[in-house]
């Protein structure tokens, strides 16, 4: 936590105390627990350690892969910062990957990759809400399966259409955020509250586009919420700017909660009662579960579209020609505001 000014790190630590322990066991069990809070850290040491930052998501991404598309957030607050997260990143990253390289081979190396790419439509993933729930209106139409993956995927009417669509929606994605990198890149000045929304969007993005979509993936969210926090309670109080971050970071808060709780629910009610017999009709646990894992994606489409709307608001037009200009977001948010009011005062009545 290191860099955080001392009154802000009771907030943190209890958003990062908070979002573990609604996950139950599976910090325990996963690596997903370290790179979350590898990333967590390495939003923390953007502004003052970059080097450090970019050699923090470079260990990550050596652990598992997703930490690596993080590293564009490091880059948005000047050139010399950009170019030292970079060089971090690229440093650590490839001696790890060489290592690995050399113990285990390339087969090993680029294992990960091979692996998701063979993968079918887990039964958790929101591209299987709607088969999920249209196998108990049309029993044995649809079979859940344990893959050679280790995961429990479906097979059935659609399943293929919404499987090449998790693709599609995948590939979209990493193109949509790559252009909101440069677009950032572009304005400059970004603010540390930015890189932290932006590596949330990234991680949420990954979770709600992927065909696959287990439980520990939740984890991920912990580390970079809890550094954005600190951040968030740093900045200056005065602006509306500021107030207006803190009020979208309690919605972000109460809704990675609720799909924390919700995961685990479905978690526990599925496992190992239900899970064994998600693929027969009879199952007494199957549409329980079905309805809480329905629910729970519905929030992480939700949670999505909140960071999504976050970041729009500092980047659209006004607030880039704002920054561009020298001034500060929140100049560009009371801009935005006069533009609305005056639009309301020049409506004819009626």
């Amino acid at each position: 936590m290191a860099g955080i000014i001392e009154p802000d790190r009771g907030a943190a630590v209890l958003a990062w105390t908070v979002s573990v322990a609604l996950m139950g066991h599976l910090p325990y069990e996963r690596f997903d627990l370290v790179t979350s809070a590898l990333a967590g850290w390495a939003l923390l040491w953007v502004t003052a350690r970059p080097a450090g930052g970019g050699a923090l998501i470079g260990a990550g991404a050596a652990l598992k892969l997703w930490p690596a598309l993080l590293w564009p957030a490091l880059c948005g607050r000047s050139r010399r910062q950009s170019l030292r997260a970079t060089a971090g990143f690229l440093t650590t990253g490839g001696a790890l990957a060489l290592a690995s390289l050399l113990w285990a081979g390339w087969d090993r190396l680029v294992a990960p990759l091979s692996w998701q790419a063979g993968r079918g439509l887990q039964i958790e993933s929101v591209w299987a809400s709607l088969p999920m729930l249209a196998r108990h209106l049309a029993p044995g139409r649809y079979t859940i399966f344990l893959s050679p993956y280790k995961a429990f995927e479906i097979w059935g009417p659609g399943v293929h259409g919404l499987w090449l669509a998790s693709g599609v929606a995948t590939a979209a994605a990493y193109l949509l955020l790559g252009a909101v990198f440069v677009l950032w890149w572009r304005r400059g000045a970004g603010r540390g509250v930015e890189a932290g929304v932006l590596v949330l969007l990234v991680t949420v993005a990954l979770i709600v586009t992927n065909k696959t979509l287990s439980p520990q993936y939740l984890l991920w969210l912990a580390g970079p919420l809890a550094a954005t926090v600190a951040i968030v309670g740093a900045s200056p109080t005065g602006g509306p700017s500021a107030r207006a971050d803190r009020h979208r970071l309690g919605r972000v808060l109460a809704l990675v909660a609720a799909t924390a709780v919700l995961t685990m629910a479905g978690l526990y009610l599925g496992y190992p009662m239900a899970m064994s017999d998600l693929g027969t009709e009879s199952a007494f646990f199957g549409l329980p579960t079905t309805l809480v894992l329905l629910a729970r994606n519905g929030l992480l489409v939700w949670l999505f579209a909140v960071l999504a709307r976050w970041t729009w608001q500092f980047l659209r037009p006004t607030a880039f020609a704002a920054v561009r200009a020298g001034r500060p977001v929140e100049d560009a948010a009371a801009d935005s505001r006069e533009d609305a009011a005056q639009g309301e005062s020049h409506r004819p009545p009626g």
